[in-house]
């Protein structure tokens, strides 16, 4: 039987470690969304618009994590499918030999 190239239980394990990035990312936008008023309360006058440059801020970096997240899963996700099937096919080729 062929060696085994790859550490897929490792692979998965990163997948999982994303998901839970890309879900505090998302929760912590819900939560800067949900306490957004409360937050601002405290921001007046000039210093009003500091406070909605930040929180704008606040959500892009937070929307471009989440949307990053989703693309390193789903490129996680199918390469390592794809080269656990391609393995175990080649495997397939050489268990007769």
């Amino acid at each position: 039987m062929a060696d085994v190239l790859y550490n897929y239980p490792a692979m998965h394990a990163c997948i999982g470690e994303m998901s839970q990035i890309h879900a505090t990312a998302i929760a912590l936008k819900m939560a800067g969304i949900g306490h957004r008023q409360a937050l601002a309360a405290s921001w007046t006058g000039t210093t009003q618009g500091s406070f909605d440059d930040a929180y704008n801020a606040f959500l892009r970096v937070n929307e471009n994590l989440e949307h990053a997240t989703q693309r390193v899963i789903h490129a996680l996700t199918t390469g390592t499918m794809d080269m656990q099937s391609t393995e175990i096919q080649a495997c397939g080729n050489f268990s007769g030999a």
